[in-house]
């Protein structure tokens, strides 16, 4: 039966990651935050540990400011996308020990208003095709950020929201490289290390809702 931990104490190691994840394997402490690469992939893999990611608000993209320019490789929204020579047509994003989450949009999913986007799909026919493409502004997409500004009905902002986030992603826009995720330690003493419980929290919280196993 779990029950709760009267004391909670909270360490700083001065050689970070790789003493945080000693003190884990030793039992010197029940949850170590930030462990990343290599140690990581050895906390993956140590008997008795789990690893459990938490946090998840920071996202790291690329604006392609040269995709106005029409003798720029950027204008081509083909190129954008890395179709067809930039991915094999059996890409598929890869989950590894780094404190990465990939999800394809510029802002967090935990966010309100939030549009989850498809995974690329590659298309060798579309790929090899043109179409055709504002120069300068997307004037549809400033159009429907003014509309949305001014709606006060919730249901129809999140559908115009929806629909900006939607453009925004089929004319590749930007390229999404990741969204920060914190990967965390968990020891055998642990019931409830309170990672996740709060959406968006890097860490353990809330302190009264922690338990022991």
């Amino acid at each position: 039966m779990a029950q709760g931990a009267e004391r909670k104490a909270s360490r700083v190691p001065r050689d970070p990651e790789v003493t945080r994840l000693a003190a884990l394997k030793r039992g010197e402490v029940d949850i170590a935050y930030s462990i990343r690469s290599e140690l990581a992939e050895e906390l993956q893999h140590t008997k008795g540990l789990a690893h459990k990611p938490a946090g998840g608000q920071g996202t790291f993209w690329i604006y392609f400011a040269d995709q106005w320019d029409p003798t720029s490789p950027w204008h081509d929204q083909r190129v954008r996308r890395g179709e067809p020579r930039h991915r094999s047509p059996n890409h598929q994003p890869s989950l590894d020990a780094r404190p990465l989450q990939n999800h394809g949009q510029h802002h967090p999913g935990l966010f309100e208003y939030y549009w989850p986007p498809q995974a690329p799909i590659y298309d060798p026919v579309k790929a090899m095709k043109g179409g055709a493409y504002v120069y300068g502004s997307h004037p549809d997409v400033d159009a429907l950020f003014q509309e949305q500004a001014s709606e006060l009905d919730r249901t129809r902002r999140e559908a115009t929201l929806h629909k900006i986030q939607e453009i925004v992603h089929e004319r590749a826009i930007f390229a999404h490289l990741w969204q920060l995720t914190f990967l965390n330690g968990v020891g055998p003493r642990v019931g409830e290390s309170g990672l996740g419980l709060i959406p968006g929290h890097a860490y353990s919280a809330p302190y009264e809702g922690l338990t022991l196993a």
